[in-house]
């Protein structure tokens, strides 16, 4: 009968196998050279560092990119928007003048150069002037039928203009209506730049002063609202040109409205002056 060999440590049966010199359960050796020499081993687990783990860049979903203006660093879009087609610089100029005119005229760059500014303003000018007359023709037509309430000065002026325009068709008036824009847009910026002079206002010559003028007269495109378009006009492009002039100059609103008042009441005055004299005319 075999006997049976267990574990002097654990005292459990070991396996009957002659090659195994060691408790399968304990792991204790039997042979004593080799208890020495496991005893003379001293293995020393460290705990290494984690590497840090890359990200997968190429796998990640990139984020949106956000278009930036074309003209962010500096410039308006009309004359600096090079990556825009024309409409979108005419009309993202238009909406930044009219509705954001103080953000507009701090990034306008000052330049000497007046070719795009006069483009762009005989543009707004020039439909908003075609719209302005016909409205005008329809307000004037139906002022015919109460012309005899009014004074007998103002009956011959509304006579001979009456007899003016008949005798102008309306190809004509469309024929003359450039030549009167361009016009109005060179010589109205000569007398405010003269009057702001005057003031101390126009520290940056006068292409900055003719630049303003011509970004504020897309306000002229209101005046396709019927019978109030031109007050509209009036109004929005006053606003515009004092701010422009107070930031492209810079100076402060007090000055430019300064600056703004002599021209307006020498114009109130020759017109006030020519009335008057039509009304002494009549009544001799």
């Amino acid at each position: 009968m075999n006997e049976m060999k267990t574990c002097t440590t654990c005292h459990k049966v070991l396996p009957e196998d002659p090659l195994i010199n060691f408790c399968p359960y304990c792991g204790v050796h039997f042979s004593e050279e080799k208890k020495s020499a496991d005893a003379g081993i001293n293995i020393v687990i460290e705990d290494q560092p984690e590497e840090p783990v890359e990200p997968d860049i190429e796998n990640e979903p990139e984020e949106p990119v956000h278009a930036q203006p074309e003209t962010a660093s500096g410039g308006i879009p009309w004359e600096d928007g090079e990556n825009q087609s024309i409409i979108e610089r005419l009309t993202h100029t238009w909406s930044e003048s009219i509705f954001r005119p103080t953000d507009f005229f701090q990034r306008m760059k000052i330049v000497s150069k007046l070719g795009p500014a006069l483009l762009y303003g005989f543009i707004f000018k020039f439909f908003g002037q075609v719209l302005g007359n016909y409205w005008a023709q329809k307000q004037i037509n139906s002022m015919s039928e109460q012309m005899e309430q009014m004074p007998a000065f103002l009956q011959m002026f509304y006579e001979r203009y009456m007899e003016s325009v008949s005798q102008m068709g309306a190809t004509e008036q469309l024929l003359l209506t450039p030549f009167m824009v361009i016009f109005s847009l060179l010589i109205v910026p000569v007398i405010f730049h003269a009057s702001l002079s005057l003031f101390g206002v126009a520290k940056n010559g006068f292409a900055t002063t003719f630049r303003v003028n011509a970004y504020a007269e897309g306000a002229a495109i209101f005046q396709a609202i019927p019978f109030i378009g031109g007050l509209v006009y009036f109004v929005v492009w006053l606003i515009v040109v004092i701010i422009g002039w107070r930031e492209c100059h810079n100076t402060t609103t007090n000055r430019v409205v300064l600056g703004l008042v002599i021209p307006f009441l020498a114009c109130c005055t020759f017109v006030f002056m020519f009335i008057s004299l039509i009304g002494n005319l009549i009544s001799v």
